[in-house]
Order: structure tokens, then sequence, then C-alpha cells
């Protein structure tokens, strides 16, 4: 999954925004931060629809009063609302108009947030040669600038890369080079991002103890934040853990602890892995109905999101139900999701 920090429930105490209209028509850039504000409170509070909108109304008015760096960090939040929603072909078009915004504003500091976002984007549509392109280009770009954090974060994302594309001794190095980057400045957020990352790399590399271990340092920390994306990012994989070393019991109470936010956020590709996974633990435990019960519920989910070739980031047990329920949704069944 990709990582996205959020704001907390209340507006951060230093965005100050004043009501006074003021002569240079500054009230414009207040309403604009106004807008953002209250959008990334409700990007927080999962309401993700309420988010869209405030993002969509900041960047229109930014962009009417030649605003360019406020319109592109606002196309920018709008981008990332779009992602939790798993629209990336919307979000792919944000992301450029927000970097060839910001490109013109000089701030190298936020182009490389956006680049590095971008790459996001192109990882989920498995366009690994594009992902990989931006993700270089935003590390040339972070690399100029003394704040160090924001290349390691980069680093982490390339890091994810080379895991999708099975190459975890490129992967593991590069988490591992991003969270020794975040110790030595003392970051433990940044810290725990990558430490999250490698628990995804062991999981693909089936070092099922690793992962665990990496899993539940990030998830106990998430737990007491409001990084939501983080948070679940790190329930999902300890679910995948646990389902896979058959601690089914375990198993199930990270996937049921996922799955009433994926749906409030209405991340539909996600909520169908862990329906998937869900169904997977339930054959096992040879509770067919049930198990049946899960599979109806994912096509359904996945007839929704639409269907891919494949699931390139799971194992090969999700893989496989995947593949055999597809053809069922062809031939055109479908449930209402409870």
């Amino acid at each position: 999954m990709v990582i996205v920090r959020l704001a907390t429930g209340n507006l951060p105490t230093d965005w100050v925004i004043p009501s006074r209209r003021t002569a240079d028509g500054s009230s414009e850039t207040q309403s604009v931060d106004l807008l953002v504000a209250l959008g990334k409170v409700n990007l927080s509070n999962g309401k993700i629809n309420e988010a869209i909108r405030y993002f969509q109304r900041a960047a229109d008015i930014a962009r009417s009063t030649m605003q360019d760096w406020k319109h592109a960090c606002a196309i920018f939040d709008l981008a990332k609302a779009y992602v939790i929603r798993n629209n990336y072909a919307k979000a792919e078009a944000l992301y450029i108009e927000a970097r060839d915004t910001m490109s013109r504003t000089g701030d190298k500091h936020q182009l490389g947030h956006i680049l590095t976002a971008l790459g996001d984007v192109y990882l989920f549509l498995n366009d690994y040669a594009k992902a990989e392109a931006s993700y270089v280009e935003a590390r040339q770009v972070l690399d100029l600038l003394p704040n160090q954090e924001c290349g390691a974060y980069n680093t982490i994302q390339l890091g994810m890369l080379y895991r999708r594309t099975n190459e975890c001794d490129k992967a593991e190095a590069l988490c591992k080079e991003a969270r020794d980057t975040f110790v030595r400045l003392r970051s433990v957020q940044g810290a725990l991002h990558a430490t999250l990352a490698l628990g995804h790399v062991y999981l693909r590399q089936g070092e099922y103890q690793k992962a665990e271990a990496a899993y539940a340092e990030a998830h106990g920390v998430f737990t007491r934040t409001s990084d939501i994306q983080c948070l679940i990012s790190s329930a999902l994989g300890l679910g995948h853990v646990y389902r896979l070393c058959d601690e089914y019991a375990k198993a199930e109470t990270m996937y049921n602890k996922t799955l009433p936010t994926l749906i409030q956020l209405g991340n539909k590709r996600f909520t169908g892995i862990v329906l998937l996974g869900l169904a997977e633990i339930k054959e096992k435990q040879m509770q067919s109905a049930e198990a049946e019960h899960h599979l109806k519920d994912a096509i359904t989910v996945f007839n929704e999101f639409g269907w891919e070739d494949g699931l390139p980031e799971c194992d090969m047990q999700i893989k496989s139900l995947y593949k055999r329920i597809k053809p069922r949704a062809e031939e055109g069944e479908v449930r209402e999701l409870e």
C-alpha cells in the first residue's frame, strides 16, 4: 500500500486563518487555506466525498486568483483523496497537473513530494517503468535539498517498486538505507514508515517472523497516531502473516479490524483483498458457507472497482482465489455487499 500522512481531527494550531478582507486580496488566500484545512480534517476522519469537495473548491479559487503554489498543493491533496478511492486515472491526471504547476514555482521540496506520489500511482497501475522514472526524478530533485528526510521517504517508495518486481534484495537495501537515515535524523515517524516497508519486503520474501516483528512494531505506534493509511497497512500485513502461518484466529481479528475502515474510506481494492483473505481462512477451516459468503462479497467489490490481470503485491493464495472468482464475475454474479 501507498504511505499518506493525514492531519489530525482538529485544525493544526500553526494554521492561523484570519477572516478580515485586506486590500491586497489576501482573503482569497485565507479562504484557500481554510478550505484545504477542512479538506484535510475530513480526509483524516474518512469523509472522502466531503474532503474532495473542499480540495476542489480550494483548487478552483487558487487557480482563478493565479496562486500557483496553493493551486498545486490543493490539487496534490485532491489527488490523494482519489488514490484512497482507488481512482488512479483521476489521481494521475491531478498529480501531473500539480507537478507542472509546482514546477513553475521553483519549490523543489513540494515538487519532489508530487513526483513521488505520481510514482506511487504508476505503481498501483502496474506501470513499473513510469513509476521508476518518477521516483528517480523525485530523488534527483530531493537530493538537492538539505532536508534528507524528504529523500528518505522517496527511497522507501523506490524500495516498494523493487519489492513489486521481486527484486527484494534491492528493496530491502533501500528500506534499510531509509531507516538508517531517519534514525540519524532522529525521525521516529520516518523510521516507523521504513520499518513498515521492511515488513512488506519480508512478507514477499517469506520471512514471516521478521515480517511479523516489523508489522507489530509499526502497528503498535500507528494505533496512537492519525496515520490511517499506515495503521491499515500494518494491520493488513499482520493479517497476511498470521494467515500464512496458519494462525487463523489472529489473522481474522486483524482483517476484521481493517474491513470497516476500508469500506468507510471507499477503498474497494483493499476491501476486496481483505475479503479474499477471510475467504481463504474459512476454506482452510472447512467452513464452506462462510467462505462462499466472503467470496461473493469480494466479487461484488471487484466488480465495482474493476478487474485487473492479477494482484501483484499479494501472496499466491490470495492470487489463486482472485483468479478463481474472476470467471464468476464475468458470468454476471453479483450481490449487494453487506
